[in-house]
């Protein structure tokens, strides 16, 4: 054995660990328990500590809470405060968003049924039963407890026509009928006969929305004693599909149809005897024609005795439809012709002349291709109680001039029973608004504003309170810096002259 051996050998025995003596098993386990229990016990400590400070920090944010002077107002006026804020201009803030702010805004949101009464639901196709949305629309049913439902169903997919059967949320919906005061539904036609569970019961509804084709029972909404107002809005219908819609049509007060074709309304208006407020859209589609050619038309004029409003857009000719009306207490007309559509202007003169309404019209809008300034200042020269006048012209129709503004200043002369005497252009105008083009020139303009304004309010004749003029002319914008505008808006004349760039 060399002496590197020995080294070797004598570094070995130095690093030799001694061996410890054999514990008990018994021992260890004991051992390990109890550090386990001390763990246990320290965890439950901390989480006791963490849930009393956080106890501690949710008091002290109550007390904060409780020195804002909103919350010491009384319950019924944040109740009506958080009312106004879940209403349609606040249409992303709902009564659960309202809750999650502190714990004393979710106790009045919670027991306030008034802020439930209001529900929209998405239908969307899901491949597995989804019962989130069943199960939080079951929720808030329950906190709208027995108040009034305003509904609105509309689905979110496509791919719904071969879907059976309707989703349960649907069902949920269906089953509080009772309690429907507004219902606004756009569902597939594959679902349709769910509705059949309705007829009967609904003897709250007031107001009904349909989007879509409606090809279910004829009778689910015929017996609605409250009904008042009905609305379609519909890809196309014919005439005998509209007519097949069994409705209380004598209740209606309010009448509101989108559809390809305006004419088939007046299947339905002979039986609108209550009708206030009709509003007719047609869509940008063409116009809809007989087999042989001709323009469906009516052989009566219709009389709608109580309609007070009438509200028409079409891209097509109307003088059919506006042949077959008369309403001799019209207040407010609003016509909206995008196109260039001369027919238009007359159907609507020749509405009012045969149903003798110039005197009672006090509101007039006009939005579309005006072609004529001379002309519609003819048309308005009728409209002696006219009081709101709005006009929106198209960006490309010749612009207004002078001859408008002149017409609203100039006194003209008039023959009358006692005598001569003289007038302006709508001697009772109120509000004025044009949009579109206009070359203004800024004295006639300001002596008339000062003229309707300073002589308006004496010998029973209005002021002329506000005029808002948006033009593509960058001269009305200086035009309303001038000093005589802002003079006649310290008096109270509200005045708005907008540059559309």
């Amino acid at each position: 054995m060399t002496t590197g051996d020995h080294r070797f050998l004598k570094k070995l025995k130095c690093s030799e660990i001694p061996i410890q003596r054999e514990e008990s098993p018994a021992k260890i386990i004991a051992e390990i328990q109890e550090l386990d229990d001390l763990t246990k016990a320290e965890i439950r400590r901390h989480f006791d500590c963490m849930a009393d400070l956080a106890k501690r920090s949710i008091a002290a944010k109550r007390r904060w809470n409780a020195q804002i002077p909103f919350t010491r107002l009384p319950v019924e006026v944040i109740t009506y405060i958080f009312l106004l804020a879940c209403s349609e201009g606040g249409r992303h803030l709902t009564p659960l968003r309202i809750g999650s702010i502190c714990h004393d805004w979710r106790t009045i949101a919670w027991s306030a049924c008034e802020l439930w009464s209001s529900v929209t639901v998405c239908l969307e196709v899901q491949e597995e039963p989804v019962d989130i949305q069943s199960d939080l629309l079951e929720s808030w049913l329950r906190r709208a407890k027995k108040r009034p439902l305003s509904i609105v169903v509309k689905y979110g997919s496509e791919d719904v026509e071969d879907w059976e059967p309707p989703p349960d949320v649907l069902v949920l919906v269906l089953a509080h009928s009772e309690q429907w005061r507004s219902v606004d539904l756009n569902i597939p036609e594959g679902w349709l006969g769910c509705l059949y569970t309705v007829k009967g019961k609904i003897p709250l509804l007031e107001r009904l929305t349909i989007k879509g084709v409606l090809k279910c029972n004829e009778e689910v909404f015929s017996v609605a004693p409250q009904l008042r107002s009905a609305a379609f809005k519909v890809d196309y219908y014919e005439p005998k599909e509209l007519g097949k819609i069994s409705l209380p049509w004598s209740q209606l007060t309010e009448l509101s149809i989108t559809s390809d074709d305006i004419q088939t309304c007046l299947t339905v208006l002979e039986r609108c005897s209550s009708l206030a407020h009709l509003a007719l859209h047609e869509k940008s589609k063409p116009f809809y024609r007989r087999s042989d050619g001709s323009t469906p038309s009516s052989p009566i004029t219709i009389n709608l005795d109580g309609m007070t409003s009438l509200h028409i857009s079409s891209n097509a000719e109307v003088s059919s439809f506006m042949g077959s009306i008369s309403a001799p207490h019209l207040k407010d007309v609003a016509v909206r012709f995008p196109r260039h559509n001369p027919d238009f202007p007359r159907s609507l003169r020749a509405l009012i002349a045969r149903s003798g309404c110039a005197e009672s019209i006090t509101r007039l809008s006009v939005v579309g291709y005006i072609a004529s300034e001379k002309e519609m200042v003819w048309f308005l020269s009728a409209l002696q109680n006219l009081s709101e006048l709005e006009l929106d012209n198209n960006k490309r129709a010749p612009s207004f001039s002078n001859i408008f503004i002149n017409a609203l200043h100039s006194l003209t002369p008039e023959i009358t029973h006692s005598g001569s005497s003289s007038r302006r252009l709508l001697p009772n105008l109120v509000s004025l608004r044009y949009v579109g083009p206009i070359a203004l020139d800024s004295h006639p303009f300001l002596d008339m504003l000062d003229a309707r304004y300073n002589i308006g309010g004496t010998n029973d004749v209005p002021q002329l309170k506000l005029v808002v003029v948006r033009s593509y002319d960058e001269s009305v914008k200086e035009i309303g810096c001038l000093s005589q505008v802002e003079s006649l808006r310290a008096q109270g004349m509200k005045v708005d002259m907008h540059y559309i760039e």
